[in-house]
């Protein structure tokens, strides 16, 4: 029964310390805490996890931008999801590169993690809101300054990590009920923020004067653990 109430972080750290014990992880590296913070994976275990997770998982790089890149695959990245069968039964996807402003993720139906960090893209496509399995969204350090309305949809969303220029934040963000972990932007409302009620990380967040955006906004996120910068706290109206 404690092990079924465990959170899915407790569950995530006792994995990761068995590996460790069964030396299938190595070199690894510890905060003050006692956390591990980075650690290597034996050549052997690379290669059979790569092995297993073949048809469930890719790292694409656009070859128009790293022809010298020694990558599993080195192709036009569009093209390839475009015409590709199996890009419809990828749950992983890392995708380095430029891609078209007008990117479309319908064919990525099942995908689970989504990782576009330091990329070509200008624009998330409305059809990102079609990704309802996805749990982890990462388009930090890219040129995207404006969410689409859709991102509202994708109720399932654990993990999201944003650029750092995004100043304006759709309202369906407010049903992003599930996502535990929002990093990279300091400009996210409260208002919007206070409705994550399951957000065990938040790196920071603005206080503003307008009504529905102060710092009491936070008041029913109880699971937060770690950092959290809050920025213009001269406004905070009162010690209350």
């Amino acid at each position: 029964d404690e092990e079924r109430k465990k959170e899915m972080e407790d569950v995530g750290n006792d994995i990761i310390q068995n590996l460790v014990s069964n030396s299938l992880f190595q070199d690894v590296e510890r905060d003050k805490y006692g956390h591990i913070t980075h650690c290597s994976m034996h050549d052997l275990v690379h290669d059979l996890s790569l092995s297993l997770s073949k048809h469930q998982s890719l790292h694409l790089v656009d070859a128009t931008n790293d022809e010298n890149e020694d990558d599993e695959f080195n192709t036009n990245v569009s093209m390839f999801i475009e015409k590709n069968t199996m890009a419809r039964s990828l749950h992983t996807l890392f995708i380095r590169g430029e891609l078209e402003k007008n990117f479309s993720f319908q064919q990525l139906k099942c995908i689970r993690i989504l990782k576009l960090k330091g990329y070509g893209i200008e624009k998330l496509d409305d059809s990102v809101g079609g990704l309802v399995h996805l749990r982890y969204l990462d388009f930090s350090n890219t040129c995207i300054t404006v969410l689409p309305k859709s991102i509202g949809k994708l109720y399932h969303l654990q993990t999201m990590k944003l650029p750092n220029d995004i100043e304006q934040f759709p309202e369906a963000m407010r049903n992003l009920i599930s996502l535990r972990y929002f990093m990279g932007n300091k400009n996210i409302p409260a208002n919007i923020v206070g409705q994550m009620i399951c957000l065990r990380k938040l790196s920071s967040i603005k206080v503003l004067r307008r009504k529905g955006h102060g710092i009491e906004e936070l008041r029913h996120l109880n699971n937060l653990t770690g950092k959290l910068r809050i920025f213009d706290v001269e406004n905070v109206r009162s010690k209350e």
